[in-house]
């Protein structure tokens, strides 16, 4: 996992956060993220 794609994710993962999503919207972030974080 790049640096940059590292980045990219926390960065939409803290805009989601402060975007005061539904709970919903707040897992499939995480997720998502979670997803990026197991590439290799």
């Amino acid at each position: 996992l790049s640096r940059a794609n590292f980045r990219d994710a926390n960065l939409r993962s803290a805009y989601l956060w402060k975007a005061n999503l539904s709970g919903a919207d707040l897992q499939d972030a995480y997720l998502e993220s979670a997803d990026l974080r197991g590439q290799t």
